[in-house]
């Protein structure tokens, strides 16, 4: 979240001529409290993204870590709000 109100605040600034014109934030899907965090993102006039970095290390072709694959499935439908 600090990221995003540092680069909303300098959007915000009279120097800045209003640009950025469009934040991508980065929020990571497989936490608890994703929706919380995507609600707090949406608060800044910028918001136009979400991105999640996700690891090499995830990549998990034969579903062998599925507590992983269930939490991004079950969060990402908070996009469509």
């Amino acid at each position: 979240m600090e990221e995003t109100a540092w680069v909303q605040a300098i959007a915000d600034s009279k120097e800045s001529h209003g640009k950025p014109h469009g934040i991508v934030a980065q929020a990571d899907f497989s936490a608890d409290d994703i929706e919380s965090l995507l609600n707090e993102h949406s608060q800044y006039a910028n918001i136009r993204g979400i991105r999640d970095v996700v690891h090499e290390g995830w990549i998990d072709p034969d579903h062998s870590k599925p507590s992983l694959e269930t939490s991004l499935k079950k969060n990402t439908h908070l996009l469509n709000y």
